[in-house]
């Protein structure tokens, strides 16, 4: 903030009143320039954190889908792991039979 003694000149229209200094900027601003700026840089805030918000929401969104083909992928392996091992143990009981067969005979 500007002492009081100190003439300082608005950024925005150039009067001579500026007491107002925004720290962000370092610039002065009169009053009315000041509040419109205030409210500017709160626009801008609002459109920041909704964007942070989508893209924070778009990689939840994509790591859940991830995880969710991952557990997709451990299904159909564990699917495929059965239907091989009961393949292997009918193939097994089958020659298994086929001895004992060969044995009697």
């Amino acid at each position: 903030m500007a002492a009081d003694n100190e003439l300082n000149l608005c950024s925005i229209c150039s009067k001579l009143s500026a007491k107002s200094f925004c720290t962000g900027c370092k610039k002065y601003f009169c009053r009315k320039d000041f509040k419109e700026h205030e409210e500017q840089l709160l626009i801008r805030f609002d459109n920041e954190i909704v964007r942070s918000h989508d893209e924070l929401l778009d990689l939840i969104q994509k790591l859940e889908k991830s995880n969710y083909l991952s557990l997709h992928v451990f299904d159909q392996i564990e699917q495929w792991k059965k239907t091989t091992i009961n393949k292997v143990k009918k193939a097994a009981e089958k020659v298994q039979h086929e001895l004992i067969q060969l044995a009697e005979n």
